[in-house]
């Protein structure tokens, strides 16, 4: 069913897996993210990404794990919306583990995920990227009870255990 595969074109989802081989990646060497829980997001903070629920997740898991940080990595071009999630982070009294790195180079950014428990992906599910995607809703369920959505892409996490639900 569907359209022939001589028709389509396949396209690539933009990661170079050889140049993001986690072994030939340094960690991050930020201060602020030392002797903590760190959970990062890399990707842009764009309206659609629901950047917010993850502060509202923030506020949740802070209750059992003080010291855990959220580092954003990647930014918006909408000042209003960057804006509006500061505020929000400031509202949920998460704004003091947050750190919000901005737009930062590729090789860079990686350097976060190298030191990150727990990998973030707050991409909202629909029909189009549920049929597509072979894990339906990949949760991460890093060193607390609380579930956290998990990016299905092929980064490795260090220390998270992601499983199917």
């Amino acid at each position: 069913q569907g359209m022939p595969a001589d028709r389509m074109t396949r396209v690539p989802m933009g990661v170079d897996m050889e140049t993001a081989e986690p072994a030939g990646i340094e960690a991050a060497d930020d201060a602020r993210l030392d002797g903590k829980k760190v959970a990062v997001y890399l990707g842009t903070l764009d309206r659609a990404r629901n950047i917010e629920v993850l502060l509202e997740m923030l506020a949740l898991a802070r209750k059992r794990h003080p010291d855990l940080l959220l580092a954003l990595v990647g930014d918006t071009h909408d000042a209003d919306h960057r804006a509006w999630l500061k505020n929000e982070a400031e509202r949920l009294d998460v704004a003091d583990s947050v750190i919000w790195t901005g737009w930062l180079p590729m090789a860079q950014a990686w350097r976060y995920l190298q030191v990150a428990d727990v990998g973030l992906s707050p991409i909202p599910r629909g029909p189009l990227h549920c049929s597509a995607c072979w894990m339906r809703s990949p949760i991460c369920r890093p060193w607390s009870s609380i579930p956290w959505p998990c990016s299905s892409a092929a980064w490795r996490c260090r220390r998270a255990s992601c499983v199917a639900t």
